[in-house]
């Protein structure tokens, strides 16, 4: 039941987070990564002190595929990256408290005590 609300939780999150981006417009730093990723260098070439290839990608395959006239590709890959870390971060806590067993099932009787005599 936890994992169906959960579930939930973050199908609302993200059309949440589409809705509250609807008048969102590239941005200083959306088309400083947009004009990169032109050669194999571009890629590598640090920008605010940071290596930043998976973003250079993501907007280089985005305005190659889309170009500049939205902005929906560039939240929806935004909200879906961040649902998927809340999806993560949740799995994981989830196997590590996960309930155990309420009455633990012996595997052998156990060992009657000896008589003396």
């Amino acid at each position: 039941m936890a994992d169906v609300a959960f579930l939930a939780l973050v199908v609302v999150a993200v059309v949440a987070y589409l809705s509250r981006t609807r008048g969102y417009v590239f941005a200083s730093d959306d088309w400083v990564y947009a004009q990169r990723g032109h050669t194999f260098v571009d890629f590598f070439r640090p920008y605010n002190l940071s290596l930043n290839v998976v973003p250079i990608a993501v907007y280089r395959a985005l305005v190659d595929v889309f170009g500049f006239h939205t902005t929906l590709p560039l939240r929806l890959v935004a909200g879906i990256s961040e649902a998927t870390v809340a999806v993560a971060l949740y799995l994981t806590v989830r196997a590590r408290i996960a309930p155990a067993s309420p009455t633990p099932t012996p595997t052998a009787a156990p060992p009657s005590p000896r008589s003396c005599c």
